[in-house]
């Protein structure tokens, strides 16, 4: 800074030289803001659009935990799903609203979930039927799809599939768990069905998934005709060709979209399908089944014992009939020694052998007698003794067993309902 004096004063001032090295700097600290500035907007922008799209997510599962489906797709703006209701007042969506805006009315929110620069994102849904009830994956329609196999009583015990479609306050979220494990199945047989919602970009495998959300970005980068600023695949998407790019594709110049993908392992767990469907589809009806077959080992097992009743009592006959063989044995030693006596006496003692062998055969035949009499009284006391454990055994199966049944079976049933209704 130079002084210069004018009429005996001095006064100070910038040079030339000091003034352009002020501009310079100025300049240089108006270039740095006019880069960092946009790039935090852009920034603070980019972490909006993922909070909102992260918010959708959530918004989406809890919509399925509670309503058993997807929400179809907006196709008229109003922020509303345009879904139909079928015959039993279950709501659907048809073929034209699987892809179309987010339906955020729906979802729960006032306003249209967009991404910073206010632009819609775009919403697909996959919404594929099957002949099949355990291989249907119409992720957008609440359906009966989720049967549990229980053994039922009486005998004999039979498997069946149980329903719970008429079951009141029921919600539908293991029925939803039951499409998400088709479209499990169908992403693991690694083919991918183009005819439902699915994901492909150059380089990566197609395949198909759950849901679809569309961040549409700020810029118009593949100039499509219409100016929906939605680039390639996610521009031309339609429910006839429902492809979208992969959520790994990069952005480039030609693509500034971000995709966020629902998959069907993914909601699978967030909602709680495996702790859910092993209680409900395993666990619970596995109990029954035991019960089932318990009640009919019991039936069994009565039926042996009055088998075992009607022995003893065939026993006791047969018993009584070894009595009367012996008595009449005996009976007969005993004329055949009297008349062996005779002749003795009449040939004077020359047959009295055979009075002999009269004698042991008495002998031998009250021998048998009175082992044919033990023999009655083990088999009547035998066959008391099983009636009375046949009826100690039907006391306990009326009193104890079947209540028991009864009751645990009853839990069950309870267990089963709590597990299937939103109460």
């Amino acid at each position: 800074m130079k002084q210069i004096r004018y009429f005996g004063r001095s006064q100070s001032g910038f040079t030339f030289v000091e003034l352009s090295f002020v501009i310079i700097v100025m300049g240089m600290i108006a270039m740095v803001v006019a880069q960092v500035v946009p790039a935090m907007r852009r920034s603070s922008a980019t972490a909006e659009t993922v909070r909102n799209l992260s918010n959708v997510e959530f918004s989406l599962e809890s919509f399925a935990a509670i309503n058993g489906r997807l929400p179809c797709a907006d196709t008229t703006g109003t922020g509303l799903e345009n879904a139909l209701v079928d015959g039993s007042g279950n709501k659907y969506c048809p073929a034209t609203a699987v892809i179309g805006k987010l339906p955020y009315i729906t979802l729960g929110y006032a306003n249209p979930l967009v991404n910073a620069d206010g632009f819609d994102f775009k919403y697909a849904l996959y919404n594929k039927p099957s002949g099949t009830l355990r291989g249907t994956a119409s992720l957008g329609a609440r359906a009966e799809r989720y049967q549990p196999s229980i053994g039922v009583y009486p005998s004999p015990v039979t498997l069946t599939d149980k329903s719970y479609a008429t079951m009141t306050n029921r919600n539908y979220r293991l029925d939803f768990c039951q499409g998400l494990r088709a479209g499990m199945t169908q992403v693991a047989s690694k083919t991918t069905d183009t005819n439902y919602l699915y994901v492909k970009t150059q380089g990566l495998a197609s395949m198909n998934v759950a849901y679809v959300l569309v961040d549409p970005g700020v810029g118009n980068m593949s100039l499509n005709a219409n100016g929906d600023r939605f680039d390639s695949l996610n521009h031309s998407a339609t429910a006839a060709d429902p492809g979208f790019e992969h959520p790994n594709r990069q952005q480039s110049i030609t693509y500034d979209d971000r995709v966020v993908v629902g998959y069907f392992d993914q909601m699978w767990e967030a909602l709680g399908c495996t702790a859910n469907m092993a209680t409900a589809g395993r666990a619970l009806p596995n109990v029954e089944t035991m019960l089932a077959l318990l009640k009919q080992s019991s039936d069994d097992y009565a039926t042996q014992m009055d088998i075992a009743v009607d022995m003893a009592y065939a026993d006791n006959f047969t018993a009584g009939a070894n009595i009367a063989m012996a008595t009449t044995g005996l009976l007969s030693a005993g004329a055949a020694m009297a008349t062996a006596i005779s002749s003795a006496i009449n040939t004077m003692g020359v047959t009295s052998g055979a009075a002999v062998s009269s004698g042991i055969a008495i002998g031998l035949n009250t021998a048998a007698l009175a082992l044919a009499i033990a023999n009655q009284v083990f088999t009547v006391r035998n066959y008391n003794d099983f009636q009375s454990y046949q009826t100690k055994f039907n006391t306990l199966v009326s009193t104890k067993l079947n209540p028991l049944y009864d009751s645990v079976k009853a839990d069950v049933e309870a267990g089963l309902n709590n597990v299937y209704s939103d109460q």
